[in-house]
């Protein structure tokens, strides 16, 4: 959980807002992978992210916990 709440505050900083806070958007990643689309981003938003950013959120922020980016691999 420490990961993704890691991976839920960089994207707040990154869009100035809490955007994974809602029941709803938490149960959409349940069983799906997250997106920017699925979070109401536009293209225009997100495309201003750096790859490495959008790869780095995307790790965090997996909706299996066994297949988020471990919390010493932050930190390498």
């Amino acid at each position: 959980m420490i990961v993704w709440n890691m991976g839920s505050l960089l994207l707040d900083l990154l869009v100035g807002g809490h955007k994974l806070c809602t029941k709803e958007v938490m149960n959409k990643f349940r069983d799906q992978a997250f997106t920017f689309e699925a979070i109401g981003l536009s293209k225009s938003i997100s495309g201003k992210f750096a790859e490495s950013t959008k790869n780095l959120l995307k790790r965090l922020l997996h909706h299996n916990p066994n297949k988020r980016m471990k919390l010493k691999e932050m930190f390498e």
